[in-house]
C-alpha cells in the first residue's frame, strides 16, 4: 500500500514537472508564438539598426570629403582667403579696397568655425559680374549673404560683397 501511495505521488509529481499548474497548452502554445514575435522583432530592429549604422558611417565620409575639399583648414585659412579673393579679383579686372575677416565658433558645429568676409573692389558693372560668377565656381565654398553696388568716384562702381565661408579643425 506505502509502494501504491509512492507510485501515485511519483506519478503526480511528474505530472506536475511536465506539466506546470496554472497554464494550459493553448496558453503555453500562445506564449511560444508571443515569443517568436518579439524574436523576429528585435531581429527586424537589429537589421535597421546595421544599416543606419552604414548610413551614418558613409554620411561622416561624405561630410569628411566634403569638408576637405571645401572648406579650408584653420592653420592656413587666413592666407588661403586672401590670396583666392584677391586672384578673382584681379582676373575679373577689379581693383580690391578693403578685406575684413569676422570669425565666428558656433557649438552647434564642432570642428568648424565660420569666417564672415567682407569684400570691397572696383570695377566696370561685367567685371563684378565675372568676380561673382568666378566666387561661385572657386574651390572654396563662399556664401553670399549680401551685396551692395555704387558709383565710385570716376572709377565705375564699388561693391561691398558680404560673405560666409568654413574652416575646419584638422
Amino acid at each position: 500500500m506505502i509502494l501504491a501511495v509512492l507510485g501515485v505521488l511519483n506519478a503526480v509529481l511528474l505530472l506536475l514537472i511536465v506539466r506546470p499548474l496554472g497554464r494550459s497548452l493553448a496558453q503555453r502554445q500562445e506564449e511560444l508564438t508571443q515569443s517568436r514575435a518579439r524574436y523576429d522583432r528585435t531581429i527586424a530592429n537589429v537589421r535597421q539598426m546595421r544599416d543606419l549604422e552604414s548610413k551614418l558611417q558613409s554620411a561622416i565620409q561624405n561630410d569628411r570629403k566634403f569638408s576637405g575639399e571645401h572648406f579650408l583648414d584653420r592653420r592656413t585659412a587666413f592666407s588661403s582667403m586672401v590670396t583666392d579673393l584677391e586672384k578673382l579679383a584681379m582676373e575679373s579686372q577689379l581693383r580690391p579696397v578693403n578685406v575684413t575677416y569676422q570669425l565666428k565658433e558656433d557649438p552647434k558645429r564642432p570642428g568648424f568655425l565660420t569666417v564672415g568676409v567682407t569684400v570691397v573692389v572696383e570695377g566696370g558693372y561685367p567685371d563684378l559680374v565675372r568676380f561673382i560668377n568666378k566666387l561661385e565656381q572657386s574651390r572654396l565654398f563662399w556664401i553670399i549673404g549680401g551685396l551692395n553696388v555704387t558709383n565710385s568716384a570716376g572709377r565705375g562702381l564699388r561693391m561691398s560683397l558680404q560673405m560666409e565661408t568654413f574652416s575646419v579643425s584638422s
